[in-house]
């Protein structure tokens, strides 16, 4: 079966940036959908023998995996995988976040696809709060229960740069600049093969929800095959992971306020954009790039006014402009990977801005010049 997407484009002179960056991330009061939950049970494969059509075999090593609300089978795996419940990804990530922050998260987005084999939820909270600024940065929490907190703790608290480092006046960065970065814990269950369950950790940006996972490189997400015996193992790994990587969200601060400490022109963050996100503009159609092609022109004014000439502005462009390009959940988890990835280059300590800019200098034209899917598959077609 095939879905077909129609994109409807709006027109350049509608575009209205004000809105596109004033949109405060929404978090949801009501309980948990509890559509998205519903009990599985395994079943073995079976075949009729093509000898006698009264007689029913076994398909070894495999097993069908049942929905039980709708008793249809969703999906046949191995016979070692470990069927872990949608509820149950859900309440472990519950309580991975609790653990790092001491609070209860609320649900911001969720998501099971037509199958019912594929469920993502993104979790997170008003009472969490990363606070950025020229001077440095600040984690900002209230705490409701009373698990251990590791990110609370001192001297965590508080990360100002010395004051010869202070970015408090820079002419790149828009006067009394302060933002707000909401952490959240993004789950992601499987009831099929070939997949690992995720929990994976990323910033929201609290003003207009420009979206960001930190990412393998960052050591920020846990992978756990199904492949095991029960699920107190994935548990236990869950929680070893994070408790030995529960730092890397203010490496991931840190390497924020950098950006902001690196000027870069109006018409190098349009380059910028293309140089993150350029695979994936090279597939739209040559109406959906010029469309494209100018919202990045709005977003590039629209952040500089707001945050200013720097890179950090420039990171903003590309994650906003990564919410008009997905096309699925995985698609949106993969970009909002690009951009992490993406910051994580330029703030190395290898990197040079000078030499960077000069090799993108032409990316743009590749992009738009470049043929797109559609055309490559005529072509094709046509020889």
């Amino acid at each position: 079966m095939f879905f077909v997407c129609v994109v409807k484009m709006m027109p350049i002179s509608t575009l209205n940036t004000t809105n596109m960056i004033n949109n405060p991330i929404f978090i949801s009061k009501a309980p948990v959908e509890l559509r998205y939950f519903f009990k599985v049970r395994e079943t073995p494969v079976l075949f009729t023998d093509p000898q006698n059509h009264q007689l029913m075999c076994y398909y070894k090593d495999r097993k069908v995996i049942v929905n039980l609300s709708t008793n249809n089978g969703i999906s046949i795996v191995r016979d070692n995988f470990l069927l872990v419940e949608h509820k149950d990804a859900y309440e472990l990530g519950v309580a991975i976040f609790e653990r790092l922050f001491g609070v209860t998260p609320q649900v911001h987005k969720e998501f099971l696809n037509q199958n019912t084999t594929d469920y993502v939820v993104d979790l997170i909270s008003e009472d969490t709060t990363f606070i950025l600024d020229g001077n440095g940065f600040q984690y900002a929490s209230i705490r409701r229960n009373d698990s251990y907190n590791f990110l609370a703790e001192p001297p965590y608290t508080r990360r100002d740069f010395n004051a010869t480092n202070s970015l408090v006046g820079a002419p790149w960065i828009v006067p009394k600049f302060k933002d707000k970065y909401r952490p959240f814990i993004r789950v992601s269950n499987y009831l099929r093969d070939n997949n690992s369950l995720h929990i994976e950790l990323g910033f929201y940006r609290d003003r207009c929800t420009n979206g960001m996972l930190l990412g393998q490189r960052s050591k920020s997400i846990f992978k756990q095959s199904y492949f095991v015996s029960h699920f107190e193992i994935i548990k236990r790994n869950a929680f070893e992971y994070f408790e030995n990587h529960n730092q890397k969200m203010y490496e991931s601060m840190e390497r924020l306020w950098k950006l902001l400490s690196m000027p870069v022109s109006r018409e190098n963050m349009r380059l910028i954009a293309f140089d993150i996100y350029g695979e994936e503009l090279r597939k739209k159609g040559i109406e959906e790039r010029e469309y494209l092609q100018h919202l990045i022109t709005d977003l590039v004014n629209a952040y500089t006014d707001e945050i200013g000439e720097n890179m950090n502005a420039a990171l903003n462009v590309a994650t906003d402009l990564s919410k008009r390009l997905e096309t699925g959940r995985g698609n949106q988890s993969n970009l909002q990977r690009r951009s992490s990835m993406w910051m994580q280059r330029v703030t190395s300590r290898s990197f040079r801005i000078e030499k960077y800019l000069y090799d993108i200098q032409d990316v743009e034209e590749s992009v738009m010049n470049a043929k797109s899917q559609k055309e490559e598959e005529f072509i094709d077609d046509e020889f």
